[in-house]
């Protein structure tokens, strides 16, 4: 399926590298899983989101799991079908999700 961007690529320094270290963190816990905190909120880590951090490929997720200093202004995702391509660079991409990610990531596809 071809991805159609939803926004203009912006750029939000250091995010990758976020993103790359949350990863490795929740890979670490129970289940995958960093529990909610004050200031951060629950996080599930997915093999195909670790495999791409770890071999410095784009990682793919949804738009409400980047952090809100990250978030692009020019995207409405109150209904969540948006996803973002984090490129190793801090750029994202936002796209709208078919529900086949969605699918995917919850073990239904």
């Amino acid at each position: 399926m071809a991805r159609v961007a939803e926004a203009v690529p912006q750029t939000f320094t250091g995010l990758y590298g976020f993103l790359v270290d949350r990863e490795e963190e929740a890979h670490r816990q129970p289940g995958g899983v960093l529990p909610w905190k004050p200031g951060r909120p629950r996080y599930d880590s997915r093999p195909e989101r670790l495999e791409a951090a770890r071999a410095g490929q784009p990682i793919d997720l949804p738009l409400s799991e980047l952090p809100s200093w990250a978030r692009p202004t020019d995207v409405d995702d109150r209904a969540g079908w948006h996803r973002a391509v984090v490129a190793p660079g801090d750029t994202i991409a936002v796209y709208v999700d078919s529900g086949e990610m969605w699918l995917r990531e919850a073990g239904l596809w």
